[in-house]
């Protein structure tokens, strides 16, 4: 099977950089800031593939870079370096101008005009943050939020989105009589699903999931991931899911990469990462949550 998105050599750097900034960052030396220039190597050389429907975890430390990755995947930063392509099966209907004739892969996406950018985020991504102020407006209706959503992937009827709205926070257990409520007066979880609801509401190929279950008590977490692993199924999801507990990491993905300052540095079976892993840092990792 060929993978849905090619990721190949990501980085991100903060700072204007010098010659020594990857000799001297990395898990071998416990820092991603340069101590020469001061730039903050936050991500380098990431590679990796995500298949159609497959769920891929990103575990690590805080500073490990897993949440820089989301950010340059969803086009939230510039990358530095590297390249990021599509499937043409996946998505050659809907933005065909991305594609040479006869190529099975896009151009790369981290060449795109910021116009381009946007356009590849409405029509296949999706996005759910740790904290939902990131991720709605708070004093805007449930179902604003929703059709605001729609509105930047081209929906124009009130009526239309108005339903869709409807549809989707009844899927992720909203009720319907609330869909006039703005989020703030929600509690945690039920701000997650509209989350939720606004991220699946493009039907993205992509959903980026980032700590989506921190801060929430451990019955209201456990109905979060049952709801996120039945829409995969339903809506058939590729998923990048990023998280420091293993147990999530477990429950959702098939396969992991774990990350310390800005590197991958183990990667695999999900059983095999947790059951066996080789890495000292994994190992640590590991241990700390048993």
């Amino acid at each position: 099977m060929e993978p849905l998105i090619r990721i190949r050599g990501l980085s991100k750097r903060f700072g204007n950089g010098c010659e020594r900034c990857l000799s001297s960052t990395g898990p071998e030396y416990e820092t991603n800031r340069c101590a020469h220039c001061g730039s903050v190597v936050a991500c380098n050389d990431v590679s990796f593939n995500l298949y159609k429907n497959e769920a891929l975890g990103i575990v690590g430390e805080s500073g490990s870079g897993k949440s820089t990755l989301v950010r340059l995947l969803h086009f939230e930063w510039d990358a530095s370096d590297g390249s990021v392509e599509l499937h043409s099966d996946a998505v050659l209907d809907a933005l065909p101008e991305l594609f040479e004739h006869g190529c099975m892969y896009s151009r790369n996406l981290l060449g795109l005009s910021p116009f381009q950018k946007r356009q590849v985020r409405n029509a296949l991504m999706g996005i759910v943050y740790q904290n939902p102020f990131l991720g709605l407006r708070m004093n805007v209706s449930s179902g604003g939020n929703i059709a605001e959503r729609l509105l930047g992937a081209g929906w124009r009827n009130i009526g239309a989105m108005r339903r869709r709205a409807a549809e989707l926070l009844e899927k992720t257990e909203i009720p319907l009589e609330r869909m006039d409520e703005p989020p703030k007066n929600f509690s945690g979880g039920m701000q997650q699903r509209v989350q939720i609801a606004k991220a699946l509401s493009n039907n993205p190929l992509i959903l980026f999931l980032d700590e989506v279950t921190t801060g929430l008590d451990l019955s209201v977490q456990a109905r979060v991931l049952d709801l996120i692993r039945t829409l995969q199924s339903e809506f058939k999801l590729s998923l990048l899911v990023v998280s420091h507990d293993l147990g999530v990491i477990n429950l959702l993905c098939q396969r992991t990469m774990v990350m310390k300052y800005g590197r991958v540095v183990e990667a695999g079976l999900t059983d095999q990462i947790l059951q066996d892993p080789q890495h000292k840092y994994t190992q640590l990792l590991v241990a700390s949550q048993l």
